[in-house]
Parts: structure tokens; sequence; C-alpha cells
């Protein structure tokens, strides 16, 4: 599951750079003295975002214009909370069970999710809430200008949360399911189908892509601190060590263990029976000796 978010990943980032990398060519293509035709429209049909992230790099390819229409057109939905309590029924019942699955609500009636009490619908109901909420925040904040950085932390705060789901999987047939609900959420009751629906679709994708991008980052960064006291610890003693040998040189050899008392009494206890044996033998050799005289 984590390898395949994590491939999925890579791929983007491999996108993110080749992009770049051309950006950057074009760049020094039209600083110099000449550019030709191609060139020039190329770098004439090129806009600068206003929302662009700055820890994925990915730019949301959406105008003022574009961005002041949806927020109008969320605003003018009725009944905010009963139209995404309705999308996620057709989520989890129609479209992908296996994401009620993941969030442990499967086999759950649709009249039993309406419902208050029971401990499980009620976490229905607080997700439905909790959502309701973030999607709020991010169409007030869309057409505002100065409040772009705080917009784009509102939206990977939601993926960094999400690591607490253990089931969760960042696949994307889950993600295709979840974008499908929401363009049929958003795009009804709205007029001007067509072009509201284009618009829908591009903002979608830049949610999913920032909170998938969170989602990892996070991943990682609780992976390399699962033991921060050994890494500190060797980093501390490295740099101490090295601090060391910079001031005063090569650090001297260390002086051989001292031995415990009992290894001490224990070689005294070996020489003493050697030296015994090697005089009994002496004793042996002359006696003998004196017998052959």
């Amino acid at each position: 599951m984590i390898e395949a978010a994590a491939q999925s990943f890579l791929a983007a980032r491999q996108r993110y750079r080749e992009k770049k990398k051309f950006g950057q060519r074009v760049s020094r293509s039209s600083s110099g003295k000449s550019l030709d035709r191609n060139s020039l429209a190329g770098t004439e049909g090129e806009t600068k975002r206003r929302i662009i992230s700055r820890h994925s790099g990915r730019e949301l390819q959406l105008d003022d214009t574009d961005c002041e229409q949806l927020s109008t057109a969320f605003a003018a939905l009725p009944d905010k909370y009963h139209l995404f309590e309705r999308m996620f029924l057709r989520l989890f019942l129609e479209m992908d069970p296996q994401i009620a699955l993941t969030f442990g609500m499967t086999n759950i009636p649709e009249n039993e999710l309406r419902r208050k009490t029971p401990f499980r619908v009620f976490r229905f109901r607080t997700h439905v809430c909790k959502f309701q909420r973030f999607i709020t925040t991010v169409m007030d904040l869309l057409p505002k200008r100065g409040r772009e950085e705080e917009l784009v932390q509102i939206i990977r705060m939601v993926g960094r949360q999400h690591c607490q789901v253990k089931q969760l999987s960042f696949t994307a047939a889950r993600w295709l399911s979840f974008k499908a609900a929401l363009l049929w959420t958003f795009s009804r009751g709205v007029q001007q189908k067509n072009k509201s629906h284009g618009q829908w679709s591009v903002l979608i994708s830049f949610l999913i892509y920032e909170i998938k991008d969170a989602y990892l980052a996070h991943i990682r960064t609780l992976r390399s601190n699962s033991l921060p006291h050994i890494v500190e610890t060797y980093r501390l003693e490295f740099h101490r060590r090295k601090k060391s040998q910079a001031q005063f040189g090569a650090l001297p050899a260390l002086p051989p263990p001292t031995p415990s008392p009992t290894e001490r009494q224990t070689r005294d206890f070996e020489e003493e029976r050697n030296c015994q044996s090697n005089r009994g033998k002496t004793t042996e050799d002359r006696s003998a000796h004196n017998q052959k005289m």
C-alpha cells in the first residue's frame, strides 16, 4: 500500500522536475537576443498562477475569474450538509464500498446511517460535518488575495490527519471514485454545467494532489523520527570527536583495559601452577641424569 503511494509520488515528482527544467530552458532562451516564432508563442501563452504550493510545486490552473465563479457557485448551493451527506452515502453504498470498509462504516443501511444514536453512525455524521467545514473554508479562501499560503496549509493539514487511518491507501481507484463523487455533487443545480464541470475538475485535482503529497511527506517524517534519540546521540558524538581532532590532533591510543580482581587472581594462580610444574620437571631430569652417571 505504502509502496504504491510512494511510487505514484515519485512519478509525480519526476514530472514536476521535468516541467521545471523545461521552464528554466524557456526562461534562458527568452533572456537571449533573438527568439523564434514558436518560442514567442509559447512564452506569451504562459501566465503565472496566483495559487502555487511551495511544498509540491503544483499550480492551481485557475485564474481569479474562475476562482470567483466557483466560490459564488458553491455559496449558491442549498442545504450543503444534506448535499455532502448524500455524496458520502452514494460513495459508500454505490460507487466504492471499499472506502466505507476503510473508515469502518461498512454493512450499514442508508436509513441507519442517517440516524444520530449509534456510535458508527455518529462517526459518519462527524465526518460529513468536518468535510463540509473543510470545503467551506477552501471555497471562502479561494478568491482572496494574500491568503494563498493559508489555503495550501489547510489543504495539506487534511493529508496529515489522514495518516491516523491505518487501513487507508491512496490508490488511483479510490481517488477516481472520490473525484467523481465530488464532481457529481458540485455540478448539481449549477448553471453552465459544461464550463463549471471543467473548473471543478481542476480544483478537485489540485486538492487531491496536495492531500496525497502531504500524506506521503508526513509518513516519511514519522519513519525518520522513529528513533530520534539514537540519531541525535550519534550526530553529537561524531561532531564532538571531529571537533576534538581538529583542535588537538589525533586522539592518543587508549590504554589496555585493567583486569578485574577475579581475572588477576586467576592469572596469578595459573602462573604459580606453571612454575611448580616446571620445577618438578627440572628435578626429575636431574635425578635421571645422576642415575645414568
